[in-house]
């Protein structure tokens, strides 16, 4: 089960989204944790499962995953029918679990709550219906249900030819064999993970269905949509839970296929015979789960994702940053993003944006890419001579040229020209492919005024 968690369609997808790799892989533990401590009242587990929950709250996306995972855990306790002493007991340790987590999260939920306060709803991503819309176009019911509905997958996700059929009988295997729980037991923890899956199942599709509408409520009109509205930007990101609920459903097919056993082989124990038979089912799961997760796997890994050698410039260029004193910012230039290099055949991730060694002004937001954009335009026309002042209103204090990209080469040759007649910058460190200029004069950051009044 653990294999199919790890290899699943939706991981493969989400391995540019770093942000959701320790929300992901960390969410089993806190969901059996919450459902162990609250059952036992176990303040210990219960503190770890709230630790472990702002660990894993890496993006805000998570921190709503994991409460709707704890939130189940609660129900799964079923508190309507408990008495009142024991209702009491249920509510001090959710408590416990969910002021764990508060405490230990306050140091960014604290900014966060200040900025809506403040009338910012969130980040600078393009949030209308047509995007909505968009992000959905692939997240109709049979593929949300089969946990395929990205709607921009990297690779082929389906096998062709011949073995097209196949491919589309082995997608089922895992929604089927998480359901298929259902046959063999309606106890509270198979109808608590059920309900759970359908709910992110539900949530997954987006707006691609009958009652899409609904979605649309969430993200646009429902209280507090204007805050959080845009954690449910693309709807896909719902797949993941669902993904970990499909695995613990089927935790509880396997451990009753195995425990209804009729196999028998001569000579042997039952013991034996019904460890025989759940090897066999995991090898017949897991054969029928490749076959549907090869084309994904595949792709990625041997064709989007291939590891490179980083060039020792980037990494002793960003320790020389990271070592400056200054509260700055800085900017690497051109933007590469969609580019190769001349150390790489294929395009290369934003790594100058990722793992610079002071924060890098404009990134791959929509606003940040217009700024860089007329940055860019501004340097290689040569429209100033002082570059410098437009750098520092943003408190950039470092701008890196990058020449390791052949195709640019053109744009950074007419970028270097303008910039030796800069008169506020200079050359400071030159180290194999990268040039770091600084902005000469203070650099201080500009504010918009609370006021800001047109005259026409």
């Amino acid at each position: 089960v653990s294999v199919i968690y790890m290899l699943s369609p939706w991981s493969m997808n989400r391995i540019e989204h770093f942000f959701l790799w320790t929300g992901y892989a960390l969410a089993p533990l806190i969901l059996v944790g919450a459902m162990k401590g609250l059952e036992d009242h176990d303040v210990k587990t219960l503190a770890l499962t709230g630790f472990l929950w702002t660990v894993a709250s890496t993006s805000a996306h998570y921190t709503i995953f994991l409460f709707m995972l704890v939130l189940g855990a609660l129900i799964y306790q079923n508190p309507l029918r408990a008495r009142w002493p024991q209702r009491i007991g249920l509510l001090r340790s959710f408590l416990i679990l969910l002021t764990t987590f508060l405490v230990t999260s306050m140091y960014w939920i604290a900014p966060y709550i200040a900025s809506l306060l403040e009338g910012v709803s969130g980040p600078p991503a393009v949030l209308t219906v047509e995007v909505v819309n968009m992000l959905s176009a692939s997240s109709g019911p049979l593929n949300a249900f089969r946990g395929i509905g990205y709607w921009w997958p990297r690779t082929d996700m389906a096998l062709q030819g011949e073995l097209g059929v196949a491919w589309g009988v082995a997608s089922y295997i895992v929604p089927v064999m998480a359901f298929s729980a259902l046959l063999f037991r309606r106890d509270r923890l198979t109808l608590s993970l059920t309900a759970m899956a359908l709910i992110f199942f539900v949530l997954s599709m987006g707006t691609n269905w009958g009652l899409g509408g609904a979605y649309s409520w969430l993200t646009f009109d429902a209280p507090l949509s204007r805050q959080i509205g845009w954690l449910l930007r693309d709807p896909d990101k719902w797949a993941g839970p669902m993904w970990l609920t499909y695995c613990l459903l089927i935790m509880v097919t396997l451990l009753e296929l195995n425990s209804r056993s009729r196999l028998k082989f001569g000579g042997w124990s039952d013991g034996r015979n019904k460890t025989a038979a759940m090897f066999l089912t995991c090898i017949i799961l897991l054969s029928g789960f490749m076959v549907f997760a090869v084309p994904s796997v595949n792709g990625h890994m041997n064709g989007i994702y291939v590891p490179m050698e980083v060039p020792g410039e980037y990494y002793s260029t960003n320790d020389w940053l990271a070592g400056l004193d200054g509260d700055f910012n800085v900017l690497w230039l051109p933007n590469t993003l969609g580019t190769s290099t001349n150390w790489t055949s294929n395009m290369v991730s934003n790594i100058e944006n990722m793992y610079s060694g002071k924060p890098d002004i404009g990134g791959t937001t929509v606003y940040g890419a217009y700024y860089r954009s007329f940055l860019s335009q501004t340097l290689a026309e040569n429209r100033t001579d002082h570059f410098g002042k437009l750098l520092a209103t943003a408190g950039i204090k470092y701008l890196i040229v990058r020449e390791d990209v052949p195709e640019l080469h053109s744009l950074i040759d007419a970028m270097e020209s303008s910039l030796s007649w800069q008169k506020d910058m200079a050359l400071v460190r030159q180290d194999g492919a990268l040039k770091v200029y600084e902005v000469i004069e203070d650099v201080k950051l500009v504010y918009a005024t609370d006021n800001i009044i047109s005259v026409i």
